[in-house]
């Protein structure tokens, strides 16, 4: 299936895999000890539920990187007082 295909796919759906904001927070909390202000990279974010979250838990920048500028759009509109930076990474071809 090509890249294409997956967006259309995936298009808006809220999540572009499986899971929930409570799956996130549990993932996160089962993690040792994080640094008092850690660096968080968010490789193939998508729409950026998981990463919403992770700005809402950690209270410090996320580092959100797809290769789908309309996910990246759509989480930069959701996003509102979380602190975000996005990267766009072209897909290889």
């Amino acid at each position: 299936m090509s890249l294409e295909a997956l967006f259309h796919l995936f298009n808006g759906l809220p999540r572009q895999g499986p899971g929930q904001d409570a799956s996130t927070r549990e993932a996160l909390h089962r993690l040792p000890r994080q640094p008092e202000a850690p660096r968080v990279l968010d490789l193939g974010c998508g729409t950026g539920k998981q990463t919403l979250v992770l700005a809402q838990e950690l209270k410090v920048p996320i580092l959100a990187v797809d290769s789908h500028a309309p996910f990246l759009s759509q989480l930069e509109a959701e996003a509102g007082y979380e602190v975000l930076d996005t990267f766009l990474l072209p897909p290889s071809a």
